[in-house]
């Protein structure tokens, strides 16, 4: 649970922090304090070789890749929205199976679709007490948990081979460097070492940084693996799919989002399609 208390709070700090900091600038230096807290556990890095790092390297990208489009999204849409749509990815993981590994599908997957497409419709296009109705960020949030799936699937085939906190860290410095990269190619370093400096280089930003970075990146991870090794599958997947739920909670906390009937119907579809379809969502391949 504190995992996921821990993701859901991600979406507020992010969306207040990106108002003043650069996105890449931001989760370049989150990523790789991340990456750095796990420095300590080196001998987790013992027998990481070429093949660990190419595979490290491809997740990374595809992490990143989710992340740099939620981050983005977050400038343009509400943070309860941007979280329910975010928790799709649940449903999108078995779909992909479906389509591209030839699982099949159970009825279940199908009615959390349906009722996962009618909450996303309803807070796309009728919310309008959050960010007047569709907005560009929803698209974008969309793609991030689209990647994200991927992402889940490409784990499943190729992280059974190594260290869990090698390859953890090994991946966050790869997202720090696409992000640090992609920020020099965008030139944000005039705005950062130049009028945003006063903004970004003080006490308060830096224990943001240090919060996103080693409690709610790294921390989390940690979390995560513990509870796991604790918890049925089962009842692991309906905690996470709790993260939308903390996500809103944040936002009207800190005061950047507000209830209204739109929010809580789309939700409520979406949170239904997330539950319906995590039970026994696949089935094993036909023969």
């Amino acid at each position: 649970m504190v995992t996921t208390i821990l993701w859901g709070s991600t979406f507020a700090v992010t969306q207040t922090t990106i108002a003043f900091i650069p996105e890449c600038f931001y989760m370049g230096i989150r990523f790789g304090i991340a990456g750095i807290c796990f420095f300590p556990f080196y001998k987790k890095f013992r027998g990481f070789n070429k093949h660990n790092l190419k595979v490290s390297c491809i997740a990374a990208l595809l992490y990143w890749s989710s992340n740099l489009t939620q981050t983005i999204g977050l400038k343009y849409t509400s943070v309860s929205k941007a979280g329910f749509l975010t928790g799709l990815n649940v449903i999108m993981v078995p779909i992909l199976l479906a389509i591209f590994f030839k699982q099949k599908a159970s009825r279940n997957l199908w009615i959390g679709v349906i009722l996962a497409t009618i909450g996303t419709a309803v807070l796309s296009f009728f919310d309008t007490d959050l960010t007047g109705g569709f907005s560009w960020g929803d698209p974008l949030i969309l793609i991030c948990a689209l990647t994200y799936a991927i992402y889940i699937i490409y784990l499943d085939k190729h992280l059974r081979e190594m260290s869990i906190i090698a390859f953890s860290s090994v991946q966050m410095i790869f997202v720090s460097l696409y992000s640090f990269g992609l920020s020099l190619i965008l030139n944000d370093w005039g705005y950062i070492f130049g009028e945003g400096a006063t903004l970004i280089f003080n006490i308060e930003t830096l224990l943001i940084f240090l919060y996103m970075g080693v409690i709610a990146t790294a921390g989390s991870l940690v979390f995560q693996i513990y509870g796991q090794r604790h918890l049925s599958p089962t009842k692991s997947a309906i905690i996470f799919a709790l993260e939308p739920v903390f996500a809103t909670i944040f936002g009207i906390l800190f005061g950047i989002d507000q209830l209204s009937t739109a929010l809580l119907i789309g939700a409520a579809f979406i949170f239904a399609g997330i539950l319906i379809s995590e039970r026994k969502t696949i089935s094993p391949p036909e023969e």
